[in-house]
């Protein structure tokens, strides 16, 4: 028996439904949608960081939310997984007008650590700062603030080389910002790009936007030969460079194309394709049928 095109088009779109159904497994996967309420446990997460035990403040968040207090948040070591092609994350913080020193103010990125560790000085138990990539609010030695991405702690984020983005910015203090963007990830070369990161002015009760791309940049690249493929998302503020609260973190990651995936696009391909005329078998010289 001969398949035609059509024959093998549509069993293969039948196996693509049904796989589609039965694993959609390249959706994106929410780890935090936000950090209105609970705990670092039932949000999924969990302090990862030597800056122990994070408080919860009510009415100190976004519009009003609760809000976490100065600190770190780190995916638990249970939380490990593939460090995602794509990710796609958000936070908000509060500028409090610390003057401080140049470095991270609020920052989110992927640490390997698997131990507890203290992202600020990237020490830990079998720990070191090469083990966390992180990109976000970066204080100046200037005192202003401008994008930045960096391997290592989040001293790190404002050295030399690190800024990228739009000309540098002042924030006004007790107002909310929100910092998000997309990470790439080439696990062969150790290439992350930070792709579309911005801060976005939210005012002093965070309820909605006042001015987007305060600061905003796109295209940097930090390379770590051999970073790995596992590791777990941190989010990160420092105190003493102007970001006390924190509030309503988000990641969400998109997973390498799977064997359904790649069912859909091939019956597609199979469904675009025209059809070649079929000569008649009684006459080389007949029209196409």
């Amino acid at each position: 028996m001969l398949l035609s095109p059509s024959t093998v088009c549509k069993a293969l779109a039948s196996c693509a439904v049904f796989a589609c159904l039965s694993a959609p497994a390249w959706a994106a996967t929410v780890i935090d949608a936000n950090f209105n309420s609970g705990t670092f446990a039932n949000a999924g997460l969990f302090d990862f960081s030597l800056q122990r035990n994070p408080t919860l403040s009510a009415n100190v968040g976004v519009g009003g939310s609760t809000g976490l207090e100065f600190g770190n948040n780190g995916g638990a070591v249970t939380a490990s997984m593939t460090i995602s092609s794509t990710v796609t994350f958000s936070m908000y913080g509060e500028y409090n007008g610390n003057a401080g020193v140049n470095g991270s103010a609020m920052s989110f990125g992927w640490t390997r650590a698997n131990t507890e560790f203290n992202s600020f000085s990237g020490a830990g138990t079998g720990v070191t700062a090469a083990d966390t990539i992180l990109v976000g609010l970066a204080r100046t030695s200037d005192g202003g603030f401008s994008l930045g991405a960096a391997n290592g702690a989040t001293g790190a984020v404002g050295a030399a080389g690190t800024y990228f983005g739009n000309s540098v910015a002042t924030l006004t203090s007790g107002n909310w910002y929100r910092l998000e963007g997309t990470i790439t990830y080439d696990a062969v070369t150790g290439t992350f790009t930070f792709v579309d990161v911005s801060l976005d002015d939210f005012g002093a009760d965070g309820s909605g936007e006042v001015t987007a791309n305060v600061l905003s940049g796109t295209g940097k690249t930090v390379v770590v030969p051999g970073f790995g493929t596992v590791g777990r998302g941190i989010f990160a503020t420092n105190q003493d460079r102007g970001v006390f609260y924190t509030d309503n973190y988000y990641m969400a990651v998109t997973p390498e194309p799977t064997v359904p995936m790649l069912l859909v696009l091939g019956g597609l391909a199979l469904v675009g394709r025209r059809r070649r005329p079929v000569r008649s078998k009684l006459s080389y010289d007949a029209a196409p049928v």
